[in-house]
């Protein structure tokens, strides 16, 4: 998805509001804003502007065998880094072949706690050219 800035001020404003549309990447992105004249549409002023992201730049990465058709469960340790209790949603985008025990997660501050990981047993379709 695509990331636009709008400018939401008005004519009262002495500043200029920005909104951000679309999805923001994780660990938030640098974007260039350019500033137009409301009536030529002319650039008046480029900037570079850094949106935030709710969502945190991937810490860790693990790497878990498994064989395909038993699955397998396991545990990841995850540190909470943060001087206020964080509060986590799990998901994934492949329901079929990873599920979590538990949908929510808080971890008080600076404190380790277990995510629980489901690897579901999965079956792999070779397609060959006829």
């Amino acid at each position: 998805s695509e990331m636009c800035i709008r400018d939401s001020s008005s004519a009262e404003d002495d500043g200029i509001a920005l909104t951000v549309v679309g999805a923001v990447p994780p660990g938030g992105a640098e974007v260039e804003c350019v500033l137009c004249d409301a009536v030529t549409m002319a650039p008046v002023a480029t900037h570079l502007v850094h949106v935030p992201s709710p969502i945190p730049k991937p810490s860790q990465a693990f790497r878990i065998e498994m064989d395909r058709d038993k699955g397998a469960r396991r545990k990841v340790m995850y540190k909470n880094t943060c001087l206020t209790t964080s509060s986590l949603v799990l998901s994934t985008d492949c329901p079929r072949i990873l599920s979590f025990p538990s949908k929510y997660l808080d971890i008080v501050p600076l404190d380790t706690a277990h995510i629980g990981l489901i690897l579901h047993p999965y079956t792999c379709l070779l397609y060959t050219s006829p």
